[in-house]
């Protein structure tokens, strides 16, 4: 092949740069170190910059003045129960402690000293300089006063329900008048004034006798075998228990014996276990339809009934006193004499004063209830003083941990941990004093106002 003179040329050329090129590249190569292909060995010291700080309790957060995490530490207020108040409405407190606002934390720089290892040697210390006076919380113990009890009061100890009837002697000699007044009248009007003063829970009867037949031999019969429950055991509604009293006269015999064996039936439903039974008769004579009131008397008062049999003698003789006065002993009663209206009113008056136990109870349950609220707020008080207290205790401590944390930094947790603990026992301390005592006084004030409750008495003083 024939080449041509430009061509020639060309060649030569291209010649003169690729070779100019290879020698670019042969120059580099020798400047750069060769790279190994092996892996590279670490060393097995590690420098100094490789070495993390030592955890401490200490975080950022809290060198930043945010204080110590109170929430965290399982201080929680425990809800507290309320018993039901009888009495006047008691105030509650806000029991809910309030939230600690922790001091701003100086971040001062501490110079660095020796470590102290004994973390207890220095937690003492702080103790020491930290610890609260707890004293100041104590509250006085305070009572709601005193209520005397009326003389009036006999001691014998009265049940939840209390039940009482009224026998009323309707015989022919209570026609009879005394002070310009029938004797049926003076007594109806006497126990009209004394159903006025019984508590509007207790339930009341009345029984008559006498009002059947006439006090004529040939009427005797009838008369005796005849004694009536006018008005039955309920709630006393006063114009219906009126409109009974006032729909008989007196006209026959006088069986107390058959009157008080009927009592023990009318009696009958209620519950001995809960129930308090009390009779109090009227009678202006001696049992006439030949029966025997003492024995009657007896047998009702030891009898699952045991009713009280209290009798007022209304104007008697000797020898119906006596008797009335045996029958009343007999039936765990009492016997009173009345010779006119005005002796007859005082005995259901003054001697069997159920508005003076009405006035004594309403004071001792007021007087209870006052206690147990005083007594509630003075623990609740005190609970929330050493809560705060101890609270502040603990801020104390760990900011003068953050302070000294060069010194600290080895027992730093240590001695959170026993100042958090204390403080947690402190509080759980006054929590569980406070929840005892308040229920104490829940207790106490309860069987304050169930013992007047059940002291309702009969009458042992004599008119």
């Amino acid at each position: 092949m024939r080449l041509r003179p430009y061509s020639i040329g060309l060649l030569i050329a291209c010649i003169i740069v690729v070779s100019a090129c290879g020698l670019g590249s042969s120059l580099d190569a020798e400047d750069v170190p060769p790279v190994s292909s092996a892996p590279k060995t670490e060393d097995a010291t590690t420098s100094d910059a490789d070495v993390a700080a030592p955890a401490t309790s200490i975080t950022a957060a809290d060198d930043a003045g945010g204080g110590p995490n109170i929430s965290g530490s399982s201080v929680s207020e425990p809800s507290v129960r309320q018993p039901n108040v009888s009495g006047p409405s008691a105030q509650q407190p806000d029991v809910n402690a309030p939230s600690v606002q922790q001091p701003d934390v100086a971040t001062s720089e501490a110079t660095p000293t020796a470590v102290p290892r004994d973390w207890q040697v220095v937690y003492k210390k702080l103790q020491e300089e930290y610890g609260e006076d707890y004293s100041t919380c104590e509250v006085a113990t305070t009572s709601g006063g005193t209520c005397p009890k009326p003389e009036s009061l006999g001691t014998t100890e009265l049940k939840e329900q209390i039940n009482i009837q009224l026998i009323l002697d309707s015989s022919g000699s209570m026609a009879g008048e005394i002070d310009g007044q029938q004797k049926l009248d003076v007594a109806k009007q006497a126990i009209l004034g004394f159903i006025e003063t019984i508590p509007d829970n207790a339930k009341v009867s009345l029984r008559v006798y006498g009002h059947f037949g006439s006090n004529a031999a040939q009427d005797k019969a009838l008369s005796c075998a005849n004694t009536e429950l006018l008005y039955p055991f309920v709630e006393i509604d006063r114009n219906q228990f009126t409109a009974a009293i006032n729909a008989f006269e007196p006209t026959g015999w006088t069986p107390i014996d058959s009157s008080l064996q009927a009592a023990q039936d009318d009696f009958a439903s209620f519950d001995p276990a809960t129930s308090s039974n009390f009779i109090y008769l009227v009678s202006d004579g001696i049992e006439t339809c030949d029966g025997d009131p003492v024995a009657a008397a007896r047998s009702l008062h030891e009898s699952d009934v045991q009713a009280i049999v209290n009798i007022v003698g209304f104007d008697v003789d000797q020898a119906a006193a006596e008797q009335l006065r045996a029958a009343a002993t007999a039936g765990g009663g009492d016997y009173h004499d009345a010779r006119n209206a005005e002796e007859l009113s005082r005995v259901f008056r003054e001697v069997h004063d159920w508005d003076a136990w009405n006035r004594y109870y309403n004071c001792v349950s007021n007087t209870a209830n006052r206690t147990y609220t005083e007594s509630y707020n003075a623990q609740n008080e005190r609970y929330q003083c050493i809560y705060n207290i101890a609270n502040q205790e603990y801020t104390n401590i760990y900011n003068t941990l953050i302070q000294r944390r060069d010194e600290y930094v080895e027992i730093d947790h240590q001695i959170r941990t026993a100042a958090q603990d204390q403080r947690d026992q402190r509080i759980e301390d006054a929590r569980q004093i406070r929840d005892e005592t308040i229920e104490a006084a829940r207790q106490q004030r309860d069987q304050t106002i169930e013992q007047t409750r059940e002291e309702r008495a009969t009458v042992t003083s004599q008119p």
